[in-house]
């Protein structure tokens, strides 16, 4: 069986059993023997990937990650960080439909594993006060969340696709800006097409001060990370110890807080995730993809298109598909900056839909939202978004 039809079956079967509403951590660790049978990986072999998947250091790094998100995100509810926040909105942002969207804009610019569910929690109340769907809730959430990572300098992607290609990094970053601006002129035209209505924020009082100072613990971890240069996780963590400070929080209602972040069923999830990745690293599989397409004497812009959006769509990892596909395609991207856009496009557009993409599957959880609705919302604008970057070829 060749790799082209080995990676369709794996991708048929992923998105049936999706579709099925199967529970997602069963249908990836499913994804995961399949993946091991279809490119014939010995089970020495398989049984090491799983070890490693399930104990690497990645994998406890993204766990910690993760449940110091979900502190924060239960310490900024029971000190009322969340509530002023929402309170400091009015008066200053006129439409709800926009404050839905803002905290997953501004938690956005940290690029952390599964960083969707930094705003969740506020996305949440939001979305309840508006009477609006888990479908749209999740969507709003993570369609913005996601806009900066074209070309934020933070995001690995980036980084790793400005040195691949040997562009100061800043030259990259602004030449991927017009896939930002469409990427959320998309996301607004959908936010004001799908949520109608009057949702016009009740005016009580609330001042642009009183709103910029509400978002304090995110200056915290920006000051935390960029200019003292600290590991994120240890950011964050200092940034839930000022919250509880600051809210004078007991030691009783911190352990609850610390106990409550004890997801286990999202903990599950990224371990079946970060398992799948292992074997699909072991498996050789990503690799083999590439060369295949090249062997062919086709345009470029074909393979450019429809490899990082296989690798993007299977890895759920941007920055993966970054360092698989640019140096094998590096004599096209290398004069054409088109190119590179479409190909960087490609990649976002398989990780938007990816099931093992972590903010996905974590937020899907999260929010309680269906999987084939949201792949309803989620497919148009992708779409949009690769037609996007294939009309700026033309014009780079």
């Amino acid at each position: 069986m060749g790799v082209f039809l080995r990676f369709l079956v794996l991708i048929a079967f992923l998105f049936v059993l999706v579709g099925k509403r199967v529970k997602i951590s069963l249908v990836i660790f499913l994804s995961t023997l399949l993946l091991g049978f279809l490119f014939l990986i010995p089970p020495p072999v398989f049984l090491k990937a799983l070890f490693q998947g399930v104990t690497g250091f990645l994998t406890v790094k993204i766990l910690l990650a993760i449940y110091f998100v979900l502190i924060l995100g239960r310490a900024l509810e029971e000190t009322g960080f969340s509530a002023r926040l929402l309170s400091s909105m009015e008066g200053v942002i006129p439409d709800k439909r926009v404050s839905l969207v803002i905290p997953a804009l501004v938690f956005g610019l940290f690029p952390v594993p599964a960083g969707a569910m930094l705003s969740a929690p506020m996305a949440e109340k939001i979305g309840n006060d508006m009477s609006i769907s888990a479908e749209h809730k999740f969507f709003f959430n993570y369609w913005f969340r996601h806009v900066w990572e074209f070309s934020w300098p933070l995001y690995a992607g980036v980084i790793l696709g400005s040195g691949i290609l040997d562009i100061p990094i800043g030259r990259f970053s602004l030449k991927m800006m017009p896939l930002v601006g469409f990427t959320l002129l998309v996301g607004f035209v959908m936010l004001f097409t799908i949520l109608r209505g009057d949702y016009s924020m009740k005016r009580s009082g609330g001042r642009f001060l009183s709103f910029l100072f509400a978002l304090w613990p995110v200056y915290l971890i920006v000051f935390l990370v960029l200019i003292v240069r600290l590991h994120f996780l240890l950011s964050l963590l200092i940034t839930v110890f000022a919250v509880f400070l600051t809210g004078r929080v007991s030691p009783q209602r911190a352990l609850r807080v610390l106990r409550d972040a004890l997801e286990f069923r999202t903990f599950l999830l990224i371990i079946s995730v970060m398992v799948f990745k292992r074997v699909l690293e072991n498996s050789g599989a990503v690799e083999e993809l590439p060369a295949a397409f090249l062997s062919y004497n086709i345009p470029p812009i074909l393979p450019v298109l429809v490899v990082p959006f296989i690798v993007g769509l299977l890895t759920g990892i941007t920055n993966a598909g970054v360092g698989v596909t640019f140096p094998v395609f590096l004599t096209f991207l290398k004069g054409d900056f088109g190119l590179v856009a479409v190909a960087y496009t490609a990649i976002m557009s398989g990780v938007f839909l990816s099931p093992v993409h972590l903010c996905l599957v974590v937020t899907r959880e999260y929010f309680g939202a269906d999987p084939g609705k949201i792949y309803r919302l989620i497919i148009p604008p992708v779409i949009l978004i690769l037609l996007f970057s294939v009309l700026l070829n033309l014009f780079y």
